[in-house]
């Protein structure tokens, strides 16, 4: 029994003995990596004045739910979420330049309705992007859609939203590009914009989500667009059903913090710890490095769905060092201008004009662009379009 037992003892002590240092090491990796980005990505709707707030919300308005978060109530009913309410007064976010507001057009997007009438009979810009590309935290006119379409003059769509990534992007590209594109014999430019966050992991839900997903627009005899019938009824009964709708309940969650609820237990940090989450991590991304990433798939599905009569644009945000500081966000750009280069996209670096040392380029109290910044980077992809616009004619 003698050495039966010292073969366990010996074995468990060898375990420990191999367990101890990986869980210090996840454990200082957890302690000394900054959570304040994503505290900050999910609560992006609430400055710190919360009178504004509650004085907006009591006047009518109501906050933003990105898709990101109604598409986890999805998956039964077979639609991915592009936007939020129609025809809704929205608050979005104070990094300085006060409250900002916004009305969501027939598609809960940030647009001016009028800008789908007629759109399969005029030439367009198609932008797709996060909380950047939506026009954070900033009023319409400074947003990259709007600054566009005033240099370009061209009828200019805001297909972004808050919170999106690549799983959104190509979603948006089956359920409204693609099918736009196929009815239009008109120019049509289609500019897909990153941000270092969207560097992301394969996430089997959104799969079957994104597998499932069909186009939502219906057209009208003179070529305006609308959403379908069943994707509006839908994405308003998840919006109703899975977060606060009314005035009492939406300032109550807002007090709460419980808007949109994100905790589960692999955000715990002790699970995360114990179960050498960031550990794990590692392994899995260097696994997932021999297979195209998220991010490639949205521009290989970019360069098929906009081949004929349409111009594809790959562009790149750099982030702020001081309010998101990250020293590897290089490796992530370079991933993007090589997947764009292998599908034959035009890429726009935003570094050209943006410096992520420099403070004025994004806003006084958080870290989207400032409205310089904004016009300094829509100006550079204006520019691009305004070069193949000449070919295009």
């Amino acid at each position: 029994m003698k050495p039966i037992n010292s073969i366990i003892s010996n074995s468990i002590l060898s375990i420990i003995s191999i367990y101890i240092p990986l869980v210090s090491y996840c454990g200082f990796r957890h302690i000394t990596t900054s959570h304040e980005r994503q505290v900050i990505e999910d609560t992006r709707f609430i400055p710190e004045n919360q009178n504004n707030i509650v004085n907006a919300i009591n006047e009518g308005l109501i906050p933003m739910v990105a898709p990101s978060h109604s598409k986890i109530y999805a998956l039964k009913s077979n639609i991915y979420p592009i936007g939020q309410y129609p025809y809704k007064n929205y608050i979005y976010c104070d990094e300085g330049y006060g409250l900002i507001r916004f009305k969501s057009d027939r598609f809960g997007l940030r647009n001016p309705d009028s800008n789908w009438n007629n759109t399969i009979k005029k030439d367009n810009i198609k932008v797709i992007g996060d909380s950047f590309a939506h026009g954070a935290c900033v009023k319409d006119n400074f947003s990259i859609p709007r600054a566009i379409e005033n240099s370009t003059k061209i009828n200019t769509l805001n297909l972004a939203a808050g919170g999106n990534g690549p799983y959104e992007y190509m979603a948006l590209l089956k359920t409204i590009v693609e099918p736009l594109n196929k009815k239009s014999d008109m120019n049509n430019w289609v500019i897909l914009i990153f941000y270092d966050n969207d560097n992301i992991e394969p996430n089997r839900k959104a799969e079957k989500l994104l597998k499932r997903a069909k186009p939502i627009i219906s057209l009208d005899p003179d070529g305006s667009v609308f959403p379908t019938d069943d994707y509006k009824s839908k994405i308003t009964n998840i919006l109703k059903v899975n977060f606060p709708s009314t005035k009492e309940s939406i300032l109550k969650a807002i007090k709460e913090k419980e808007i949109v609820k994100t905790s589960k237990l692999s955000d715990n940090s002790i699970y995360q710890i114990m179960t050498l989450f960031r550990l794990r991590r590692r392994i899995q991304n260097a696994w997932r490095s021999l297979f195209p990433s998220i991010s490639e798939r949205s521009i290989e599905m970019l360069s098929k769905v906009c081949n004929k009569d349409c111009t594809p644009i790959v562009s790149y945000i750099p982030n702020s060092s001081f309010w998101y500081p990250n020293e590897k966000s290089w490796i992530y750009k370079n991933e993007i201008k090589s997947s764009a280069f292998k599908y034959g996209v035009r890429f726009v670096d935003g570094e050209e004009v943006i410096d992520s040392d420099e403070r004025k380029d994004y806003a006084p109290n958080g870290g989207h662009l400032s409205t310089s910044g904004y016009k300094k980077y829509s100006n550079l992809l204006s520019k691009e379009i305004n070069e193949t616009k000449k070919k295009a004619y």
